[in-house]
């Protein structure tokens, strides 16, 4: 059931990607190397289109989630730097000079370290 439900959702996003624009290769992999440095390093679009396609793949669902994010909640740059300026404000040991992409992976996979967070962050930047 949900290799089905993983399947189906795969084929809408890859469907809908495909007739609205194509896949925004540059944001999965920053969003995904956001995710787990260590295992997703700069990652080529062959990369990306085989762990999307293929439901065995290692990160197929990390792939998934990060490919069906609506490009529209993505942060602008200054929204970002808000939010991680106030996580370095509010702990410097552990959010020191975080990216873009990390800010975005940490807000939008409520599993990552310091969702939270970076969510009251955004709020406190109006960007929530």
């Amino acid at each position: 059931m949900k290799a089905l439900i993983f399947t189906s959702l795969c084929t809408v996003i890859l469907g809908t990607q495909a007739n609205a624009s194509e896949l925004n290769y540059q944001y999965i992999s920053e969003s995904l190397q956001a995710i787990n440095s260590d295992v997703y390093m700069s990652l080529s679009k062959s990369e990306i289109d085989s762990m999307i396609k293929n439901e065995n793949a290692y990160g197929h669902d990390d792939a998934v989630m990060v490919a069906s994010r609506p490009q529209a909640q993505q942060l602008t740059d200054k929204e970002a730097q808000c939010v991680a300026d106030s996580l370095q404000a509010y702990n410097s040991d552990i959010y020191m000079q975080l990216t873009k992409a990390e800010v975005t992976a940490m807000l939008n996979d409520a599993k990552a370290f310091g969702h939270d967070d970076a969510v009251d962050a955004a709020k406190r930047c109006n960007v929530l």
